[in-house]
């Protein structure tokens, strides 16, 4: 400014033509000073626009990062998945939609009409193949002509699998208004992609930048931006200043457009020329007096003022303005777009710093809520449960103490169960004490509304019903939230502060979430005690009951067997003649006493398979001396029943435990004789064909069992008939004991009958290693009477009769 006066004082002194130059000169140079500065206020401009940009992008990111995390978009529902994603439908986006791992649309807040095409996007498949955040391509809305961008995001499944994505139609033109409507009115916002296409701006600027695209390459090409001056609709050029756009997606680029007017046009140069060179001395001296005089006052001062503030800003310092009025003329409208200009940079740099801190605690708290549900679901004892959520609720909140009460159903109140940063034992020696009183206390409101309470006072509010303890700890204000899980309220998680704390929403939110957390483990942990003591007393009354059931057996066999030799020894006649009414009495105490001791047997068996103390002992066997002794046991029965024997000559040596394998005939036979009343049962033996095995078989012709029922009939203590009138007596033993040994001995059982129709029962008992050939057939041991083939004559029984 100091060459300025200097230039006046010449001009006083020369010719009009020296004026000329001297004005002409000072007019350029007062152009490029004023153009650059535009050229820098156009690029901080668009600077702040892309900071908006980035912000717009940064916040679709966490958006769609939040809704991948939503459990209801793993049930593959439509209904439940737009029901998910329509809390985040804002005016930012045209559409919100999920698609699963094929790419089809699982669902949108907007119907899509071809929702087939986004199986065949390949921003889509790269979202879905990456696993990242993706940019996809540019498009316009079919119906409204809205400028879309989509973006993408995948929705993984542990351990990392991805299961589809969600997308969502940035709307730029909205994006456009909303950054527009806080710009300089003349300014003008457009949106480049890196091949320099405009995706979103004015007709007129797309043009304008179409026309200079040779221009605009180098200026893309630049990292930092650049700016390029372009044709204006008023003949005067305009500016255009290009800042990058920061995007998660690496692989796309896009550049914000800022235009703006130019200060200096070159005809505005050439009118001044042309009016100094017309100008008379006298004006010129005058003017130039004039401006010597007031120069210093009205121009160079306030030009100092802008540029010591154009410094300031361009330092770094947003807080900084220029000082001068903002009246009508040039100096006072630059000063009015300079301040202008800093304080929408300087609420950018507020809104974007909160914007950023907002963010970095919501982050910080999704990292809390996970770390504290790993930590307190990874076990299920309810007190290192607890102790784990305080401590973590102890390292985010450490201005606060922390108490947990669960409700007992046997009390009917909260019960104190663990505390932070409290003296727990004064705590619970007052919440001991409270039931006694009137009300129901800060927790007790809490448990009976199900619903957060917040109180900023809880020393004089009245429904505190212990304020000595708020007041011997220093507390202040109460936050209570209730511990739900499963519809069910558990507790109560309250928190104490020791100065006046206003608990904002967020806050609480993220508090019910965690206590919500918390609440699922402690159910799990209750659920988890509950099921072990069952489990506990479950395996105590087992044990009574094998114990009493042993005890019992082993001492009524002793009387039991006394009762059965000393009726043998009266019927045998040892001890006098008796009448034939009383042979055939005895013989009746006998056969009952005999059934008696089987039952008893029976209950032996049980309580000795259960314990385990049945160890399976195999040994080679022959089943002809197996048949022969089982033979020996049934003599003349009570009922008209015919019964045979079949074995065939073929069947060769069993390796297995032959006291089982008798057992198991044994309650089949005992099975087949009580319910037939007349026919025959045949018992027989073969090889099984197909098999490495021999098969026994039961038959009889008796009252046979119900298709629905042969299921049942294997149970313990389960009878056909379980009434008190039933005709059959038994304790239901004899085919669970039977089925039991087969599966000892690796064999298998299977049952054909019809009601009515009599029974069949047919075991695969496993040959071992037999070393006889098959083919020889197996040769009866010295002594043994010879067993026929299946259906032969009758084969001799002991006491000279004969068994069919």
């Amino acid at each position: 400014m100091q060459g300025l006066r200097a230039r006046l004082l010449v001009l006083l002194l020369s010719v009009t033509a020296a004026v000329l130059g001297i004005g002409l000169h000072s007019t350029l140079k007062i152009e490029r000073a004023a153009e650059e500065r535009a050229r820098q206020t156009a690029m901080e401009l668009a600077k702040a626009v892309s900071a908006n940009q980035e912000q717009q992008f940064e916040r679709a990111y966490q958006t769609l990062a939040t809704i991948s995390r939503l459990p209801l978009l793993r049930h593959k529902d439509p209904a439940a998945c737009k029901k998910a994603i329509g809390p985040y439908k804002e005016p930012l986006y045209a559409n919100l939609g999920v698609v699963n791992e094929t790419g089809n649309l699982l669902c949108s807040y907007i119907p899509v009409a071809k929702s087939n095409d986004l199986a065949r996007q390949a921003w889509l498949k790269r979202a879905v193949a990456s696993g990242e955040f993706v940019i996809g391509d540019f498009a316009r809305d079919p119906a409204t002509e809205k400028p879309l961008l989509y973006l993408a995001y995948p929705i993984t499944e542990p351990p990392g699998g991805a299961r589809g994505a969600i997308f969502a139609a940035l709307d730029l033109a909205w994006a456009q208004r909303l950054a527009a409507s806080r710009m300089p009115r003349d300014a003008r916002l457009s949106l480049i992609d890196d091949r320099g296409r405009v995706l979103v701006g004015p007709p007129g600027t797309v043009r304008a930048i179409d026309g200079q695209r040779s221009h605009l390459q180098g200026v893309l090409q630049d990292a930092r931006g650049g700016v390029l001056e372009i044709p204006g609709s008023d003949r005067f050029p305009r500016l255009v200043a290009f800042s990058p756009v920061r995007a998660p997606d690496e692989e796309k680029k896009f550049f914000v457009g800022l235009e703006t007017a130019s200060t200096a046009p070159a005809s505005t140069v050439k009118r001044t020329a042309t009016e100094i060179a017309l100008g008379s001395t006298i004006l010129v001296l005058l003017v130039t007096t004039l401006a010597w005089l007031a120069g210093d006052f009205f121009v160079v001062r306030g030009f100092h003022s802008l540029l010591a503030a154009t410094a300031g800003l361009a330092s770094g310092d947003l807080s900084v303005r220029s000082g001068l009025k903002h009246g009508r003329g040039e100096l006072g409208q630059l000063a009015r777009a300079f301040d202008h200009l800093a304080e929408s940079l300087e609420r950018r740099e507020r809104e974007a710093r909160a914007s950023f801190e907002q963010m970095r605690a919501q982050r910080e708290r999704q990292s809390a809520l996970q770390e504290i549900n790993l930590a307190i679901t990874s076990t299920l004892e309810l007190a290192a449960i607890l102790a784990t959520l305080l401590e973590k609720l102890d390292l985010l909140l450490p201005y606060s103490a922390a108490t947990v009460q669960l409700y007992d159903p046997a009390s009917g109140r909260l019960e104190p169960i663990a505390s932070r940063n409290v003296d727990e034992k004064a705590w619970k020696r007052l919440q001991k004490e409270i039931p006694s009183q009137t009300g129901l206390g800060l927790p007790q409101v809490v448990f009976a509304s199900q619903s957060p309470l917040v109180v900023a006072d809880a020393q004089t509010d009245p429904r505190t019903m212990d304020p000595v303890f708020f007041r011997t700890h220093g507390f202040v204000s109460y936050l209570g939230v209730p511990l739900t899980a499963k519809g069910e309220t558990l507790g109560v998680l309250s928190f104490y502060t020791k100065r006046e704390h206003r608990f904002g929403s967020q806050e609480i939110d993220f508090l019910s979430a965690l206590a919500g957390q918390a609440a699922i483990a402690i159910h799990n942990s209750q659920l988890f005690i509950r099921i072990k003591n069952q489990a506990l007393e479950l395996e105590k009354s087992n044990r009574i009951k094998s114990e009493f059931l042993a005890v019992m057996s082993h001492e009524l066999r002793t009387p039991l067997n006394i009762i059965m030799n000393y009726t043998d020894l009266v019927r045998g006649g040892m001890l006098g003649a008796l009448t034939d009414e009383q042979v055939n009495a005895l013989g009746k105490v006998s056969r009952q006493s005999r059934a008696l001791l089987r039952m008893i047997d029976e209950i032996l068996e049980v309580t000795k398979l259960e314990a385990g103390i049945l160890p399976v002992e195999k040994s080679e066997l022959s089943v002809a001396d197996l048949f022969f002794g089982l033979q020996s046991e049934y003599g003349a029965l009570d009922k008209d029943i015919r019964l045979e024997w079949r074995i065939d000559p073929g069947i060769p040596p069993l390796r297995s435990d032959g006291v089982k394998l008798k057992r198991i005939l044994n309650h089949l036979i005992d099975n087949a004789i009580k319910f037939t009343e007349r026919g025959q049962v045949v018992v027989s033996a073969g090889r099984a064909p197909a098999h490495s095995a021999v098969e026994f078989s039961v038959r009889d012709t008796g009252i046979g069992i119900a298709e629905d029922m042969i299921p049942s009939i294997f149970e313990k203590f389960r009878q056909l008939d379980s009434s008190d009138s039933r005709c059959y007596g038994g304790i239901g033993l004899g085919l669970y004991l039977a089925r039991a040994y087969t599966q000892m001995l690796g064999g298998t059982m299977a049952v054909q009958s019809r009601l009515g129709a009599g029974a069949c029962f047919t075991v695969l008992i496993p040959a071992g290693a037999a070393k006889d050939d098959p083919d020889r057939g197996e040769k009866p041991p010295v002594g043994s009477p010879a067993l026929p083939a299946r259906g032969s004559v009758a084969v001799p029984a002991r006491d000279g009769e004969t068994l069919h």
